[in-house]
């Protein structure tokens, strides 16, 4: 999977969004081992207060052991068959990272006719371990937060990532784990809300081998700008 992170230019919102949405992830869609796309856009209301480095987000599904492909695909063609906008910041730079899947997705129990209902919101936590914890880390976050956290009335699935080795920028990348949880309610405050009153507790919770260090673990809400794209 990619994540692509961005910005517009103050003011121009509208324009990067159109060209976003209407151009750009179909211009990506064509790249090899690309399958889907979906992109959207913080929400209003955050867990934590103060601003976070990045308005936009996407989310690209790579199939298979394709990363290498992609990667060339995006170097070779950017400004060509991949354009550019006048209307992105430049600073902070768009981030692009690749993960891949360390977990299943997981869910909760489906109706009986088995429809999924529709993801409505997104929350993209980012965390690191502490050095030398790596395997505690993870038994934790897998084994016991994932499951805790899928708790919550209005989340249905939630998936964990690490970095790939293969990345089209270099470094630093401040975080090397990602955790993507889908909201099908309408408003993030529930979620908000059921963790804030549950972190920390015997319900939910933490560990001593997550890093708290800087950069500290970063979560943010975020609401579709699009439907997921399929190819």
């Amino acid at each position: 999977m990619m994540m692509a992170m961005a910005n517009a230019v103050p003011g121009r919102e509208k324009e990067f969004e159109d060209w976003y949405s209407s151009r750009h992830v179909h211009e990506m869609m064509q790249a090899p081992g690309i399958v889907s796309a979906q992109c959207f856009v913080l929400t209003d209301l955050q867990r934590y207060k103060g601003t976070q480095p990045f308005r936009y987000m996407a989310l690209y599904e790579i199939e298979g052991e394709e990363v290498r492909a992609t990667i060339d695909y995006l170097i070779s063609h950017a400004g060509t068959a991949i354009s550019g906008c006048a209307a992105m910041a430049s600073e902070p730079q768009i981030r692009e990272l690749f993960f891949y899947p360390i977990t299943p997705r997981r869910t909760k129990p489906l109706p009986d006719d088995g429809t999924e209902p529709e993801i409505r919101n997104v929350l993209a936590a980012m965390t690191n371990a502490v050095d030398g914890r790596e395997d505690e880390f993870n038994d934790w976050y897998t084994n016991r937060h994932l499951p805790d956290v899928v708790k919550a009335p209005d989340i249905l699935a939630a998936q964990r990532f690490v970095l790939d080795d293969q990345q089209r920028y270099a470094g630093p990348y401040f975080f090397k784990y990602l955790a993507i949880y889908e909201i099908t309610a309408d408003s993030v405050g529930g979620v908000i809300d059921y963790i804030s009153q549950f972190l920390g507790t015997p319900a939910m919770p933490s560990s001593d081998a997550l890093s708290v260090k800087e950069p500290r673990a970063r979560g943010a809400y975020f609401r579709p700008l699009t439907h997921r794209f399929k190819r």
